[in-house]
């Protein structure tokens, strides 16, 4: 992950007060994360992923299923990060 991703991100995250930030996967030269809360309720039910382009603009993810395609690699990372 380059710097310019990793600035966007973590100014992102702390403007919305994201407490845990995981990888997704990339695609078309977007980078996916999935952004969560510990100190407050899910508004939506839905998972807040964001896509941040290789010149650091950040989009919240909107379409459910492009939501549940990034997300589903969130979820395989985490089972191999428990793996190990």
């Amino acid at each position: 992950m380059n710097a310019i991703i990793t600035d966007a991100l973590r100014k992102y995250a702390t403007e919305n007060h994201c407490d845990i930030v995981e990888p997704c996967t990339e695609s078309k030269g977007y980078a996916y994360f999935h952004l969560d809360y510990t100190g407050r309720a899910r508004y939506t039910g839905h998972p807040h992923i964001i896509k941040i382009s290789p010149t650091g603009k950040v989009h919240r993810v909107l379409d459910f299923d492009e939501i549940y395609w990034a997300f589903k690699y969130a979820l395989q990372q985490r089972a191999g990060n428990l793996s190990e």
